[in-house]
């Protein structure tokens, strides 16, 4: 399209101007509808033309054209003044139904505005005074497209956007993008046609004068520079002195100004001029990499940075550029060089890295290949030959941002010499990497096997130096066996690994000391002087506890992953053979290694899931990747260490409240209990662990077991005592505690239990009463022989004073009833006379309790039979718990039968608690039956998940008429906060968790959906600074699930009305009977009240357009955009503007448009509303 502009200018330019006819960009384009929003018609497309000039024109000798047709402006359409606006229509009646009182010009044969882009131009008979190729991505759908700057490009995307008006458009006045060019130009590239002409190219067009450029190597001032080389933007210099084949230039710019007058100061770019040398290898090296672009940028915004790391220059035009599968393609067909120590960044989509990287040059690659964020090989060639790759994986790094090199010098294919960029904008394109850290570190040595009497693997930290790492005489090994034969760097591919071919064969089952000296890695750094022992043989037989689980990584961080690993501890004085070990989880195990590594006494062994993940955050740290790695769990999992000989080794059960979220969990005592959180601690290293050396929190066990909790019986007779470690079980004696406090009972048992926790099980001689209390240990010893001495803990005993309450009641026959307590009770339940059934039924003919030994539990048999679907109530009094406490008069819904069928809006979700005070365990959802029917729960489900549709309740339980039911995530936390919630409260078997940052919920009857909330935080009242402990309720039970305005924050001061009317209720109403509007007025939003607008059209079908105008007549909210509605409606407002403020007291217009979808015949009804509010 910018080819197209640059001709009809060029010819515009060659063409003689008419008597008083414009010349090109007096008048410009400056305004275009080609995609009118709904309810206009379609065709009410038109254009706003700007005179820019100091003159009138008439407008009778313009033409308008578009890439397929071209019309005459009419004759007497009248001039167009200097800054003035006219505006040329497609259909003048549609035009002033959406614009009333803007002038205009009916253009016939107006063409029609493609909304896939097309080219506009204005014209004086042949000549073009102006032309825009728009494009949808340049803005306009639905409103015009303005012009940012009128004395800017037209061909340039970054000069045009979609208008602001909410009017859709801003015909005949001043745009709502307008702005004046206030940015001075930027130099994009230079480069050599001939060896006397240059093209110089900007990103806008620009004044062009010689003396604004200058060449260097004698070359100095153009002869000639013109702004008619085939794109605006392009200066072609014309040179005195010819340029010398195989040079490279710097062109400096200084005082370029754009039309508009902003100069650009100083700049520079270079080019060659002729052919140049070939690079060789690692001369110019790939040197960051955006292959996963962060949000919001377009997901294709990928690109890689080179880097001419040589003292010579190169013209990128003979390069390719390929990643792992496709094709080569080249990077440039223009002469573009690449000086010492300069950066070339290769985009796929030039606008889209502009968008993010403003100013930064670049080369768009036709064809760039796709960089797979699960990894890819990008390489650099020239002329066939590979200058430089690099296989990154997406454990190097570089989600959501550029992966840098580290090291320009360093290896391209080690995952070490990369990191994610830290650059706020996520890349450093064309410049220094934010990571850049020239490496000065010697390789380390990390470890030595044997495979054969004769064979040795060595493995140092990274690629080492062929040269030195190749010497034999760098390497000796003790025990008599000296010099290697040879040393083969890098076998299988491997640069970290040298193998080296022995003199004299090893001995079995013996351990030898590895030297080595002088090897140096590729950059140079040299390794002195470093041992390592290894041994040759079989590992022996472990004993339990011989090798233990250490650290582990089960919790992974979400930068600077390594991945899962477990580092194991060789507590003994053998040599033991990893080869013969499984590792696994409660799920099952996988084998350590295929090949023997061994692990000496006092060494550690570390496994991992990734191996270069790993190797990234730990560079020198010796691993074994575990091909079948069993993923441990973060809410907690089993890790069990497995000899071949059948013996479980070392075993532990973690779970998250012993600590390692987001680093390592590192024991304390390699001596002390495996499996018991007292005995392990997160890392303290800044790294996230310490794998491969003694953990950061070692702490040998010096201390005496230690009692925690104590948890009395119901009667104050038995106390339950548990204890921070393992007790050595012959030490747990009645002796060895002391009860004191305001009564003193003797301790006439103890109990040890060690699963789950250890536990001591106390039995008193005397009951306990209320008051505090001090228990004392002496002489009880941990596993390791510490031993207690007078350990105290104070507890407190408040005897139980609540009677129980009756849960619920249900029918298990017509004459068998079973009921449910919240607590154990009495022999008390087993009375008949403890309970009667109204309806005639009376009290049971006998009662079985317990149920099953399940004391919360009564079962009645009636002697006279239950009626089908009829309810009936059952009482309950004088049934006692333990402590004596005895409940009188509670009551249940008893119902027998199949309950009703549920159809959508009959069962409504009307009332969430989400975020109680109390957390997760006090969350609760209420239900409101709003019909005659009966409903039980076991059809009904409530999720946030469409897979898991567990019934509500396994038991038959009746929601009746016009009634709520509360359901509860736990019943105990829910009555801490609403104690008197009326009934049912049902603690639902699968509760949803209700996330705090949103979340959908489903309630489904036999698997359809009857009722769905998307509920959403900024639902609440926008004053509330914090909303946790207050539910969501619905406004309208019959409005809209959904809807914001039928959702906002309780005024209950306990937080919520669960089991109650709603405080924000608003009763659903009928809409008017004749074509109208009927509004709920005054209404209090400070009052959590809304406002129902309901409405009556004149037609069965209609797209509705709703506004609320303030006494001023301003648009202060959209109710409806658009939206298509049948023949009557309803909308709510809560008093809000469309930011989601509070509006000020007052009267305000409710203002409903509808359009007949059929006819296309409209109407409109007003109304007013008066907001109110309290004082």
């Amino acid at each position: 399209m910018r080819l197209l502009v640059a001709s009809l200018l060029a010819l515009a330019l060659a063409l003689p101007a008419a008597a008083q006819a414009p010349a090109p960009f007096d008048l410009v384009i400056n305004e275009i509808m080609y995609d009118p929003p709904s309810p206009q018609p379609s065709g009410n497309e038109w254009v706003e033309l700007f005179n820019r000039s100091d003159q009138s024109f008439d407008l009778g000798t313009l033409r308008f054209a578009d890439a397929g047709a071209t019309t005459d402006v009419p004759a007497g359409a009248g001039p167009i003044e200097p800054g003035g606006y006219v505006v040329l229509v497609n259909d003048g009646a549609d035009f002033a139904a959406a614009f009333p009182g803007v002038p205009f010009v009916e253009v016939p044969g107006f063409p029609a505005l493609n909304n896939t882009g097309d080219q506009l131009a204005i014209l004086v008979g042949e000549t073009a005074i102006d032309a825009v190729p728009y494009e949808p991505s340049w803005g306009g759908e639905n409103a015009s497209l303005e012009r940012i700057d009128p004395d800017g490009p037209s061909d340039d995307a970054s000069n045009w956007a979609t208008t602001t008006d909410p009017d859709a458009g801003t015909p005949g006045t001043e745009n709502t993008a307008g702005g004046a060019d206030t940015t001075p130009p930027v130099l994009l590239s230079a480069d050599a046609i001939d060896a006397t002409t240059v093209v110089v190219t900007f990103d806008e067009p620009v004044v062009a004068e010689p003396g604004d450029y200058s060449l260097n190597n004698g070359i100095g001032q153009p002869s000639a520079a013109s702004s008619t080389g085939g794109q605006p933007e392009d200066v072609l210099l014309t040179l005195a002195t010819p340029l010398t084949t195989g040079t490279t230039y710097t062109l400096t710019v200084t005082n370029v100004a754009d039309p508009s007058g902003n100069t650009l100061a100083s700049a520079q770019t270079m080019f060659v001029f002729g052919s140049v040398n070939a690079p060789e290898p690692g001369e110019i090296v790939i040197n960051e990499i955006m292959y996963d672009p962060p949000s919001p940028q377009p997901s294709g915004n990928e690109w890689v940075e080179l880097f001419n790391r040589s003292d010579q220059s190169f013209d990128l035009i003979g390069f390719d550029f390929q990643d792992e599968v496709g094709n080569p393609v080249p990077i440039t067909t223009t002469s573009t060089p690449l000086a010492p120590g300069a950066y070339a960044v290769l985009v796929a989509d030039g606008a889209d890295f502009s968008a993010a990287f403003p100013s930064v040059p670049f080369i768009e690659v036709a064809g760039f290949p796709t960089l797979n964020n699960s990894g890819d090989r990008p390489a650099l060639l020239f002329g066939g030959t590979e200058i430089d790759a690099v296989p990154y994986e997406p454990s190097w790094g570089g989600t959501d941002a550029s992966l840098e090199r580290i090291d320009p010098n360093g290896p391209s294919n080690f995952s070490s010499n990369w990191a994610t960029t830290t650059d706020p904008d996520a890349g450093t394109p064309s410049e220094e990497n934010s990571v850049f850290e020239p490496d000065v570190t010697p390789p380390a040595l990390l470890s030595a096997s044997a495979t054969d009497p004769v064979i040795v693997d060595v493995f140092f930290s990274e690629p080492v130096d062929p040269i030195t790492a190749g010497d034999p005489a760098n390497y000796s090994i003790d025990g008599g066996i000296g010099q290697p034969a040879m040393a083969d760097v890098a076998p299988e591919g491997d640069p970290t690994r040298v193998q080296l071919i022995l003199q004299n064969a090893l001995a079995a089952n013996t351990s030898y000391t590895l030297t080595v000296s002088n090897i140096a890695d590729l950059v140079g750094n040299i390794l002195g002087q470093d041992q390592v022992t290894f041994f040759f043989g079989q590992g022996e037989t472990p004993d339990p506890r011989d090798l233990v689980i250490n650290e582990f990584l089960y919790n992974e961080p979400s930068s600077n992953n390594p991945a899962e690993w477990v580092e194991l501890f060789n507590r003994s004085v053998k040599v033991l053979d990893l080869a013969a070990f499984t590792l696994g989880d409660s799920g099952g195990e996988a084998n350590l290694s295929d090949a023997s590594v061994f692990v000496q006494p006092g060494d550690y062994a570390v496994l991992v899931e990734n191996g270069a993940a790993f190797a990234t955050i730990f560079p020198d740290v010796p691993f074994v990747e575990v091909s079948g790695w069993r993923s441990l769990n973060n809410a907690g999992d089993a890790i069990v260490l497995r000899h071949e000989s059948g013996g479980t080794v070392d075993s532990l059960f973690y779970d998250d409240s012993w600590g390692g979220e987001d680093a390592s969990l590192e024991r304390k005592d390699p001596d002390g209990p495996s499996s018991f959180a007292v005995n392990w601690m997160t890392t303290t290293d800044p790294r996230g662990g310490t794998p491969g050396m003694q953990n950061s929190v070692f702490q040998p066990d010096t201390d005496p077991p230690e009692p925690i909790d104590v948890v009395v019986s119901l009667d104050g007779q038995t106390l339950t005592v548990t204890f921070d470690e393992p007790l050595e079980a012959s030490t747990v004696t009645p002796g060895a505690f002391t009860v004191t406090g305001p009564v003193s009972p003797p301790v006439t048992a103890a109990t040890y239990t060690l699963a789950p926790d250890p536990t001591v099980t106390l039995a008193l001689g005397s009951a306990l009463g209320l008051g505090d209390y001090t228990l004392s240990v002496t002489g009880v010893d941990d596993l390791l022989g510490n031993t207690a001495q007078a350990e105290t803990l104070a507890f407190s005993f408040e005897p139980d004073e609540t009677p129980p309450a009756l849960v619920t009641a249900f029918a298990l026959s017509a004459t068998t009833v079973e009921v449910r307590f919240s607590e154990p009770v009495t022999d008390s339940a087993a009375d008949p006379a403890s309970y009667t059934i109204d309806g005639s039924i009376g009290a049971p003919s006998a009662v079985v309790f317990p149920v099953d030994g399940d004391a919360t539990q009564a079962r009645l048999t009636l002697a006279t039979a239950l009626e089908e679907r009829v309810l009936y109530t059952l009482t309950v009094s004088g049934v006692a718990d333990p402590s004596d406490n005895v409940l009188t008069d509670g009551t249940a819904t008893l119902f027998l039968g199949e309950g009703d069928a549920v159809l959508p809006g009959e069962l409504v979700i009307n009332e969430i608690m989400y975020d109680p005070v109390n957390g997760g365990d006090g969350e609760y959802v209420e239900l409101l039956n709003r019909t005659a029917k009966l409903f039980d729960l076991r059809t009904l489900s409530l999720t946030d998940n469409p897979d898991e549709t567990d019934a509500l309740s396994a038991t038959p339980l009746i929601i009746p008429p016009d009634s709520f039911i509360v359901l509860v995530a736990d019943r105990d936390s829910f009555l801490v906060t609403f104690p008197e919630a009326p009934g049912p409260i049902v603690e639902a078997s699968d509760f949803p968790g209700l996330n705090n940052d949103g979340d959908t919920l489903l309630l489904l009857y036999n698997g359809t959906a009857v009722d769905s909330v998307a509920y959403d935080p900024d639902w609440h009242r926008v004053e509330l600074e914090d909303a946790t402990g207050i539910a969501l309720e619905r406004i309208d039970p019959a409005g809209p699930p959904s809807d914001a305005t039928n959702w906002t924050s309780s005024l209950d001061p306990t937080g919520g009305t669960p089991g109650r009317t709603n405080t924000v209720f608003v009763a659903g109403g009928e809409p008017p009977g004749q074509p109208g509007l009927t509004i709920d007025s005054p209404f209090d939003p400070d009052n959590g009240q809304s406002t129902a607008i309901r409405y009556t059209l004149e037609t069965d079908a209609a797209v509705v357009r709703v506004r609320i105008f303030d006494g001023a007549g301003r648009l202060v909210r959209r109710l409806e955009d658009g939206n298509l509605s049948g023949p009557s409606g309803a909308l709510l407002w809560d008093g809000r503007d469309e930011n989601g403020r509070r509006l000020r007291i007052g009267i305000y217009v409710v203002l409903l448009e509808a359009v007949n979808v059929e006819g296309g015949t409209s109407e409109a009804h007003r109304d007013v509303v008066v907001l109110a509010r309290s004082f």
